[in-house]
């Protein structure tokens, strides 16, 4: 009788153990498009459906309220106000608030008030041109911190002909949402794949997660060089992503300069940025990238909560301080400025 009563205490002791950690080690991966952009999700434990549709569905509900493009969007709302109050979700406040503070640590490289400039543009659109200077000039005196003014209560007035545009933060936001739902899910590693920014939560096993830097001057998923992370944000801005060409033959990228009114071009092909918040490491590969190599090698050294990677148009690659250690070069076509 007390062999079968220890046996069955045994016995329960294995369920239980069984029920609490019956999904600690699946793993599910699921790619979307969504954001204008490939999505993959990766999560190494405590995986289910149900946290990949709410994680899914999260992303989507970004989209729908930060999108430039989308008709009916919480910054479409703003946009098409002609200067009335508008209340939004509390979501994308909180993004216009992280925009502008960014956009006032960058001295305005990087900008949300040049939405009538990005949509002049158009480019990553079918739309995309090459405006008129008058046309530049004239949308890019339209933008301006001091046009946005947020009122508290997720309410918020936009002065003159402004128009604000969010979508070089939003994915950054998007990805620190991932990590803030995963990490309620009990998740201790998964790897997010926003388009270009990439956010590592936790480690492979005993060993940081290694990401590829895209080689700019070749096909996507083709890398020159591979960082060891874990715990933080890797997010890649360059003038490859978005571009299209005049009928000269010219090419026209997608990063914007607020104070020109035109592409940055500044020698660099691309930067990369490294942070544990994304929110912060999206703002700043835009920012830094309009500063260029000098400006942008600079500010990296004098904040403390990022490092970052630049490459040149003359394949030169400038590591910060705080990141060479981490960095290792894989393609030889490329060198290392020490």
């Amino acid at each position: 009788m007390k062999k079968r009563i220890v046996a069955v205490f045994l016995l329960c002791l294995l369920l239980m153990s069984a029920c609490v950690d019956s999904n600690a080690t699946v793993s599910m991966k699921e790619v979307q498009f969504v954001m204008s952009t490939v999505v993959s999700l990766d999560i190494r434990d405590h995986a289910s459906e149900e946290l990949m549709n709410k994680m899914m569905d999260r992303l989507e509900e970004i989209d729908v309220l930060m999108s430039l493009q989308k008709k009916g969007s919480d910054i479409d709302r703003v946009n098409e106000a002609k200067g009335e109050i508008t209340e939004v979700n509390p979501s994308t406040y909180h993004v216009i608030e992280k925009a502008i503070e960014y956009s006032e640590l960058t001295d305005r490289a990087f900008d949300p008030s040049i939405g009538l400039l990005v949509n002049l543009w158009g480019i990553g659109t079918e739309t995309a041109r090459l405006p008129s200077p008058e046309e530049i000039e004239t949308a890019r005196m339209t933008s301006g911190l001091e046009n946005i003014e947020l009122l508290g209560n997720n309410q918020l007035r936009l002065h003159g002909d402004t128009q604000v545009d969010i979508g070089a933060i939003a994915k950054g936001f998007a990805a620190d949402e991932m990590v803030r739902i995963a990490k309620e899910a009990g998740v201790k590693s998964a790897i997010f794949n926003l388009g270009g920014n990439v956010y590592v939560l936790g480690s492979k096993g005993t060993s940081p997660f290694r990401v590829g830097i895209q080689n700019p001057f070749s096909d996507r998923d083709d890398y020159l060089g591979i960082i060891d992370v874990k715990d933080t944000s890797v997010v890649t801005s360059g003038n490859y992503e978005r571009f299209f060409f005049d009928d000269a033959g010219k090419r026209y990228h997608h990063i914007l300069d607020p104070k020109t009114g035109y592409p940055a071009e500044n020698g660099l092909a691309g930067v990369t940025v490294v942070c544990s918040n994304s929110t912060m490491a999206d703002a700043l590969s835009t920012a830094i990238y309009v500063m260029g190599l000098e400006k942008g090698l600079a500010f990296i050294e004098a904040t403390e909560e990022a490092e970052a990677l630049f490459v040149t148009n003359t394949r030169d690659i400038h590591v910060s301080s705080g990141l060479r250690s981490f960095f290792t070069l894989v393609d030889d076509t490329f060198r290392i400025v020490e």
